[in-house]
């Protein structure tokens, strides 16, 4: 019974404070009404959902990997690099969820001078092992070189583009 009495004089309490306004007095001891704070709510339980599907946290793109992370970071390459490196951190995935890595030819002039231009060079695909994962893709140089001129590499998630990143082949071939 006791316990009773005492949860019924905390819900008092609750519904008058909760009907309560507030008086702001300024410095001079004035105590006239300056804002009626509105009642208190009851407190609710709310769902905050997440923002929705997968999405790159981290990216990394440079000319060298020491098999965990990309160690020399640079959007900047020169015709003779042998490898470019993205390396993205991406969370929202479902497990099982492939990740494609894409480098993208934007606009490229080869050794024989062809423009090429929104063209795929290549596409990797790693499954995602888990919700939040870290994936990297090497993509290696061609025999005759990196063709100079722009690129992007992106990141793909159940067939959507959720990242990119632009990348430049600069120098004489």
């Amino acid at each position: 019974m006791r316990q009773v009495g005492i949860a019924l004089v905390l819900c008092a309490m609750v519904v008058v404070l909760g009907s309560c306004s507030c008086q702001i007095g300024d410095v001079d001891g004035d105590t006239t009404p300056a804002v009626e704070a509105p009642p208190l709510a009851a407190p609710t339980d709310v769902e905050v959902e997440s923002a929705g599907g997968p999405k790159v946290v981290v990216l990394k793109v440079g000319d060298e990997y020491d098999g965990d992370t990309v160690t020399s970071q640079t959007t900047e390459f020169a015709p003779e690099t042998p490898s470019m490196h993205v390396e993205a951190g991406v969370t929202g995935l479902e497990a099982g969820a492939i990740v494609t890595g894409r480098l993208m030819a934007l606009d490229v002039k080869d050794a024989k001078g062809t423009v090429i231009r929104d063209h795929e060079v290549v596409s990797t695909d790693i499954e995602a092992p888990a919700e939040e994962s870290t994936v990297h893709y090497e993509f290696t140089a061609p025999d005759a070189g990196w063709p100079v001129g722009s690129y992007a590499a992106e990141i793909e998630v159940g067939g959507e583009v959720i990242e990119s990143i632009d990348i430049t082949v600069a120098g004489a071939m």
